[in-house]
C-alpha cells in the first residue's frame, strides 16, 4: 500500500469486513493490538481521502485529530513528508517520543519530576542532528542490549557502550543504567580493548 489512493483500491475488491480481517491477520497480525491498528488504517485511508481532496496530507498539524493518531505519529509522517520533499537538509519536526526515548531522556532531566514532559521538550527542541537520529538509535541499542548474549547484536552494543565509557567517563552512571550486571563486567573489565569480534549487523 504504497500510497492513500492505491490502498483505497483495497475497498473495491473487499467490503468493510472483509478488508478489516486480512489488515487484522494478514497484515497487522504480528504486531500487539492488530485489531486497533487495522480500525485506525480504514479510518485513516478514508478520512485522508474525504479531508484531503487532493489526496496530500498537509504540512501542519490537522491530522493529528484522526483515530490513533497522536503527536508522537504526527512528527513521524511530518518527518517522512519533509525527507520525501526533496530538500536537501530538511530540518526534523521533532522527535517520535517512544518510551525508549523517554527513559534515555530521564537521564538528562535537571529536574527531579516532569519526565514526559521534559521528554516532550527535548524530542522538539534539541539539535537538529540529534532529533533525526535520536529515537532510532536509542531504541536500536536498547534492543542489542536485550538480545543473546555473545550474538552480533549484544556485541556490538557492548562495544558501543564500551567506547562511550572509555571516551567520556563522566557517562559511567548512565552505562551502568542501561545494562545488566554481566555487560557492565564486560565493558568495565574490557574496555575499547575488546577481545571478541564485532560481526556487522
Amino acid at each position: 500500500m504504497p500510497d492513500n489512493k492505491s490502498s483505497l483500491e483495497l475497498l473495491r475488491g473487499y467490503n468493510f469486513y472483509e478488508l478489516y480481517w486480512i489488515m487484522t491477520t494478514k497484515i497487522f497480525g504480528r504486531y500487539g493490538q492488530g485489531s486497533l491498528r487495522a480500525e485506525a488504517e480504514i479510518a485513516k485511508m478514508l478520512m485522508i481521502s474525504l479531508y484531503y481532496t487532493d489526496g496530500t496530507i498537509r504540512d501542519d498539524d490537522s491530522s493529528a485529530s484522526f483515530y490513533q493518531f497522536g503527536k508522537k505519529k504526527l512528527f513521524i509522517v511530518l518527518n517522512e513528508m519533509a525527507r520525501t520533499k526533496g530538500e536537501e537538509n530538511p530540518s526534523c519536526r521533532a522527535t517520535g517520543h517512544d518510551r525508549h526515548v523517554k527513559k534515555f531522556s530521564t537521564f538528562f532531566n535537571p529536574y527531579e519530576k516532569f519526565d514526559d514532559v521534559f521528554t516532550r521538550i527535548l524530542c522538539q527542541n534539541a539539535e537538529d542532528w540529534i532529533l533525526w537520529s535520536f529515537n532510532e538509535i536509542v531504541g536500536e541499542l536498547q534492543q542489542c542490549l536485550r538480545a543473546k548474549k555473545d550474538t552480533a547484536k549484544s556485541n556490538f552494543a557492548i562495544s558501543v557502550l564500551g567506547d562511550l565509557f572509555d571516551n567520556h567517563p563522566q557517562y559511567k552512571g548512565i552505562v551502568m543504567a542501561l545494562v545488566k550486571k554481566w555487560q557492565w563486567d564486560r565493558i568495565r573489565t574490557t574496555g575499547s580493548k575488546h577481545n571478541w569480534q564485532v560481526k556487522q549487523i
